[in-house]
């Protein structure tokens, strides 16, 4: 039998022997769709993207100088200096050249992914002059580098595992709000596009609040609307109406959903022995222990 579809073959045991006199197979379309009884969508399990680590002794020789860090003197300014150092020590702000500040990425693993290094004006707004404004990142200056980033203050969901997640878009943003409303871990994506799937793994059954930009709101409630009704979702495949298979199939091609296909066991065995096993031979009972 053929899928009228995509013109492929249903399955290789699907289809009638051509010495159906004799034989008797005849293991239909409607039998095989039968036994494939549920379909099931999970939160994706991917294999981990290979990436590459960056020495923690790095990050450490960049826990000082936080008498030059524009950003961290302005954060003393507002909270105070000892509110402002347990929050440098939590996220592991980083001091380089000229008054620039490297925030982080730290993994659940405690790896570290990169640093993303920004120079702030001692209001504590962005400088945002001339090749002041540009981002630079710590893993640039290797070779063959291959950049897997997490989200910032990722590191910290270990040491607080029943705590609930908020998240951000930008790194300052975590930093204020962690010491103005503690009862949260606060990550941030490092940006409006950072929310994707491959950077948010670690939020996977954790309880979460999304604290996107103003302007950006509806695009992040899309996100997580999106796919949302579908995780630890089941449904009989025959009832499965196609609108829910197609938004499930989409979920899976875009990394939100894992979907799979799994039968009832006994009814499968009680199947095949039907099937197969034609009389009480010797060889009949190979054929059953195959079965099983």
């Amino acid at each position: 039998y053929v899928d009228t579809a995509t013109k492929q073959q249903i399955a290789n045991n699907v289809g009638r022997c051509d010495r159906e006199n004799s034989c008797g197979y005849h293991y239909t379309p409607k039998e095989y769709f039968e036994n494939k009884t549920f379909i099931k969508s999970q939160p994706p399990i991917t294999e981990p993207l290979k990436s590459s680590y960056i020495d923690y002794d790095v990050l450490l020789q960049t826990l000082k100088c936080y008498d030059r860090n524009i950003f961290v003197q302005w954060l003393v300014s507002i909270v105070g200096s000892g509110a402002a150092m347990r929050a440098v020590d939590a996220y592991k702000i980083g001091t380089a050249k000229n008054g620039y500040t490297i925030f982080w990425q730290i993994d659940t693993n405690n790896k570290v992914r990169t640093g993303k290094k920004m120079l702030y004006q001692t209001d504590g707004h962005r400088d945002k002059n001339g090749d002041n404004a540009k981002i630079a990142w710590v893993h640039t200056k290797y070779k063959n580098f291959k950049l897997q980033q997490c989200l910032f203050g990722e590191h910290l969901i270990n040491d607080n595992p029943h705590k609930q997640i908020a998240l951000v878009e930008s790194e300052k943003t975590a930093i204020l709000c962690s010491l103005i409303m503690p009862k949260y871990i606060w990550l941030a994506t490092g940006g409006c596009g950072g929310i994707s799937p491959d950077k948010c793994k670690a939020l996977y059954n954790k309880n979460v609040v999304l604290f996107p930009d103003a302007q950006k709101y509806k695009e992040w409630e899309q996100k997580a609307q999106k796919f949302r009704d579908y995780f630890d979702f089941s449904e009989k495949l025959a009832k499965c109406a196609s609108h829910r298979l197609l938004a499930m199939r989409r979920g899976e091609a875009e990394g939100f959903l894992r979907v799979s296909i799994s039968g009832d066991d006994e009814r499968c065995l009680d199947r095949l022995d039907r099937q197969f096993l034609r009389n009480s031979s010797q060889s009949a009972e190979l054929v059953w222990d195959a079965i099983e």
